[in-house]
């Protein structure tokens, strides 16, 4: 009997260590509730900020692993959140 094939390790660039799916959705509550709550509203510009951040990032990863659908996903993503930033730390803020 022929032991069962097993599937190739990750190598390590393409290794995420932990689920970057929870810290976006935090820092998307981030970016809604201080600003609906009224509580710290200070935080919405810096939630965005550190979003916008996480996104370059995230798109220096996808050109290490030669995704470019995924850069093009982060740099949409980068120009809303720095919008957003520069918004509430701006002409717009609280």
């Amino acid at each position: 009997m022929a032991p069962a094939a097993r599937s190739p390790s990750p190598s390590p660039d393409h290794h995420t260590p932990g689920d970057p799916r929870w810290a976006e959705l935090l820092g998307g509550l981030g970016l809604i509730l201080p600003a609906a709550t009224g509580i710290a509203p200070v935080l919405t510009p810096i939630a965005a900020t550190c979003l916008a951040v996480v996104m370059v990032l995230a798109a220096i990863t996808h050109i290490r692993r030669k995704e470019s659908s995924g850069v093009a996903i982060n740099a949409v993503l980068f120009l809303l959140r720095a919008f957003v930033a520069w918004g509430r730390f701006g002409p717009w803020n609280f």
